[in-house]
Formats: C-alpha cells, structure tokens, sequence
C-alpha cells in the first residue's frame, strides 16, 4: 500500500478525538441519507409518469409517432413563419441605400 503511513497516521488523529470523530459518523449518516433519498425520489417520479403513460392502454410505439408527427408540424411551422426573405422590399432597406435605389 503506497499510502499506509499517512492513513495510519490520520486515522489516530481521527480516531483519538472524539468531536471529529462524532462529526465525521453524523455527517457520514447525513449524506447516505440524503443519497438514498434522492434516489427513492427519481424513482417515485419515474414510476409514477411511467404509470401515466401505460395507463392509457395505446400502443406505445403509436405514441411515439404521435409525437414525432406533433413535433414535426410545431417545427415546420416554426421555420416557416421565420424563414429569411430573398430580397427585402424598399420599404425594409436602409435609407441611405433608398435614396441610391
């Protein structure tokens, strides 16, 4: 082991103090809780947006067409009501460029 004096030797400054030593247990403690908590929480919200989803009875993969399709025409529209202009009109030019033209 490369670093067994030094672990040695912290864990005897750890160890022969008490405070430390209890901080160290209760914040040990504090985070596994906060870890296990986290994860029982992912886990409720997943089980219960994929009972959502099954509940309905539809076929999951016509749902994903759905969607795709939804999302296509929301995209679509999107470009299309934004799309550039080849050539601007006179009255959208600059007017030094109008007095040119």
């Amino acid at each position: 082991m490369k670093y067994g004096g030094i672990l040695r030797i912290g864990f005897k400054l750890l160890v022969n103090d008490k405070p430390k030593f209890t901080a160290l247990l209760i914040g040990i403690t504090f985070s596994v809780f906060l870890m296990m908590m986290m994860t029982a929480m992912f886990a409720g919200i997943l089980n219960h947006s994929y009972s959502t989803v099954t509940n309905i009875g539809t076929n999951i993969l016509l749902m994903v067409v759905i969607a795709f399709v939804v999302g296509l025409s929301i995209s679509g529209q999107t470009f299309y009501t934004f799309k550039p202009t080849g050539r601007q009109s006179r009255h959208e030019m600059h007017p030094q460029r109008m007095r040119q033209i």
